[in-house]
């Protein structure tokens, strides 16, 4: 099964207050990752590894590897064993 993932970020389609969004998805995201790694650490390196994405400037890299490169080396995390953590987390936390 391909799971595909749609992002509207320049917020033209859904009308999203990320004051609202994002303290809210950060804390469903911590309070499910605790099981797996330090759950403070995870929200920090994925903000930062978010930061890093946006600042790409390399057209041949896509958002997704340049996010993955900063994001699971500085987590010590596997990304193949991260991927059924992921879908769990979207398939059973996120849609709340």
């Amino acid at each position: 099964m391909t799971l595909t993932l749609l992002l509207d970020l320049d917020d033209t389609l859904l009308h999203t207050s990320m004051d609202t969004f994002l303290p809210a998805y950060l804390q469903a995201w911590s309070g499910f990752i605790a099981a797996y790694t330090d759950p403070q650490k995870f929200v920090t390196t994925m903000l930062s590894a978010t930061r890093v994405m946006l600042s790409n400037q390399q057209p041949d890299c896509t958002l997704q590897d340049v996010f993955e490169a900063a994001f699971f080396p500085a987590l010590g995390l596997d990304p193949r064993r991260f991927q059924p953590i992921q879908e769990q987390f979207y398939r059973e936390i996120f849609p709340a």
